[in-house]
């Protein structure tokens, strides 16, 4: 029926028809009042009676296997209202297009017409599938100019029904509320889109064809002094609320030790306003008079019989009764609308004495100081300057006492973990602070370990910044470049200081390495004491193998001096093989001065020994 009109209605393949051409066809139809067309529009059908489009849980389909991801995923819009982050979930009531969501099913120029969510509340709407819908926003802050411009082009409306954008029945032309200075924003949602909407942006539209969407409500943190004022703006309008923001508010600060910080943090702000405000009318009606009171559970009554009877605004911390009107009530902005009987009559009906109250702020605010402690804890040890580094250690923590009670400062890597799973105990928000605290953890973690590797001589990956990873050992520059990093970390590890003496020791061993090299005849056992000592060096030393080879000369020139210091016991034998052992070693010229002498004695014994021979053998 829907693709029929359409294509009817343009002679045309619905498919065929521009977007263009039908919004300019929809606002003339408006403008048009010799002219009428009738279409049809589904809305606000409960997902909760009819199904939703999203898969969940034992619903009214069974849930495909390539669609169980879905049943939890934060995109589905059964799950959005009531996640962690979204304060509609301290809501217990399930609220029909709020916390459960609504269906929409439209066809060609079926409209929504200008308004904002309940409880100035975000929204989301998600096109399941078919044709576009065209949307028309207005920002939050634009809010108010664009009601005093549709109150001045339309003021005999608006004295008749002063909550007439609530009640979705106005839509006007965004072109005029252009011309007239209110900034308006458009945008064709196409299927497979979510379309949101924030707190108090007015936005309207229309279908471009036939087409299915779902959506609901949600409310972020940041909605919660929106939402007091909204209730604030209800009053004036005598418009009823779809829940007690008031009662919100207490049900949020009774589960105080889990909030989440942020939220804790707001809530503690707008109960603050709200205790206050409290006060002041509970005293107003003590001095009118009222002085009776008693405490009333309207927690556990349904909403409608708790509205003011004069401002239709849900009753939750405080109302005044009569006991000339059984089952009236009015709040306490609006005492003077109860009845004409003497005030003396009345009674103050509360939730909450102002005493009860208090105590539930003041374990909000400590929940939100909490973090407040805790990040300014990690902001000081993070931003410690080189003198006041903390000394990291991997002892067993022996003491956790809260800030405010004169923790014993836990020391290095043991404060930073305990900080880490603080927040996690406590669930505080995974924001940057905690991301970079976490990324100093690891540095550090990974800095001491190899530092630590490095001080048991054992062989290491080298370890690089940024870097890929290698077998080999560190050089000594590397581990110069190592140290330095060490003392560039926010904190202080306890191996930097015995690593930075071992480089000492090394640069120490370099330096008499390189004044032994630089004799022409050093001596053996000074040569394998360096040896020996960079045993303790597991590092790549380019000093070892010169030292190696000059041990092997030395103790070869050590063998051709003792050898010639006895000449009457050198034999010939000793001296070729004193030379065989020379011709392996790497040139030097104390071993080439060595063979050459040892060459020409072994040249002058030969030609001895051959005389002698000759002498023997002419006897």
């Amino acid at each position: 029926m829907a693709d029929s009109f359409k294509s009817d209605y343009f002679n045309m393949p619905v498919h065929m028809v521009p977007t263009e051409l039908v919004e300019k066809e929809f606002w003339r139809l408006v403008s048009t009042i010799e002219e009428d067309v009738t279409v049809e529009y589904g809305a606000d059908i409960a997902s909760k009676e009819f199904g939703s489009g999203f898969p969940i849980r034992e619903g009214r389909f069974k849930v495909a296997p390539e669609d169980e991801d879905y049943l939890n995923c934060g995109w589905n819009l059964n799950n959005m209202p009531v996640m962690d982050p979204s304060v509609l979930t301290h809501v217990t009531a399930d609220i029909c297009g709020m916390k459960l969501p609504w269906l929409y099913v439209g066809m060609c120029f079926s409209s929504f017409c200008w308004h904002i969510e309940d409880h100035w509340s975000y929204s989301i709407n998600y096109l399941h599938w078919g044709e576009p819908k065209t949307w028309y926003g207005a920002p939050g802050y634009a809010a108010e100019q664009l009601e005093e411009v549709m109150k001045k082009l339309a003021p005999e409306l608006f004295e008749s029904q002063p909550d007439l954008l609530h009640q979705l029945v106005t839509i006007m032309n965004p072109n005029t509320l252009m011309s007239h200075g209110v900034p308006i924003y458009r945008t064709n949602q196409c299927a497979g889109e979510f379309v949101i909407t924030f707190p108090r942006a007015y936005h309207s539209g229309f279908n471009q064809g036939f087409n299915f969407a779902e959506a609901v409500n949600f409310c972020t943190v940041d909605w919660v002094p929106l939402g007091r004022q909204c209730v604030d703006h209800y009053r004036l309008l005598h418009r009823y609320c779809v829940f007690s923001h008031d009662e919100m508010i207490c049900k949020i600060a009774a589960k105080a030790d889990t909030l989440d910080v942020v939220l804790a943090s707001a809530v503690q702000k707008d109960m603050a306003i709200m205790i206050k405000e409290e006060r002041v009318l509970r005293e107003e009606a003590r001095k009118k008079g009222v002085l009776n009171a008693a405490r009333a559970e309207y927690d556990l009554l349904p909403d409608d019989e708790r509205q003011c009877a004069k401002c239709r605004t849900t009753c939750f911390l405080s109302a005044v009764t009569c006991p000339c009107s059984p089952g009236a009530l009015v709040c306490l902005h609006h005492m003077q609308d109860l009845c004409s009987c003497p005030v003396q009559n009345y009674t103050l009906k509360y939730r909450y004495t102002l005493d009860d109250l208090y105590p539930m702020m003041n374990a909000i605010k400590l929940r939100a100081e909490s973090y407040d402690d805790w990040a300014s804890h990690v902001t000081e040890i993070l931003e410690a300057k080189m003198d006041k580094k903390r000394i990291i250690r991997t002892q067993p923590v022996v003491c956790r006492r809260s800030y405010r009670a004169g923790r014993l400062p836990l020391t290095g890597l043991d404060e930073f973990r305990s900080l880490i799973e603080e927040s996690e105990m406590k669930k505080f928000p995974d924001n940057d602070l905690l991301r970079h605290l976490r990324l100093v953890t690891q540095d550090a973690e990974k800095c001491a370990s190899v530092a630590q590797q490095l001080l048991n001589g054992k062989r290491q990956t080298r370890y690089r910044s940024g870097g890929g990873k290698s077998q080999n050992q560190l050089t000594v520059e590397e581990l110069q470049a190592f140290v330095r990093q060490l003392y560039t970390l926010p904190c202080s590890i306890s191996q930097a200081p015995l690593l930075k003496d071992l480089l000492n020791r090394v640069q120490d061993f370099q330096q008499h390495s390189k004044r032994v090299l630089s004799e022409d005849a050093p001596k053996p056992a000074e040569i394998q004491e360096l040896l020996d000592v960079s045993f303790d060096f597991d590092l790549e030393l380019p000093e070892l193998p010169v030292l190696r080879e000059r041990l092997e000369q030395a103790r070869w020139l050590e063998g051709v001096q003792e050898a010639t210091a006895d000449p009457v016991g050198l034999s010939l034998d000793t001296m070729r093989r004193l030379i065989d052992q020379g011709v392996g070693l790497s040139p030097h010229p104390s071993v080439e001065k060595a063979m050459a002498r040892l060459q020409e004695l072994l040249t002058v014994s030969e030609h001895w020994e051959d005389q002698a021979r000759g002498l023997l053998k002419a006897s």
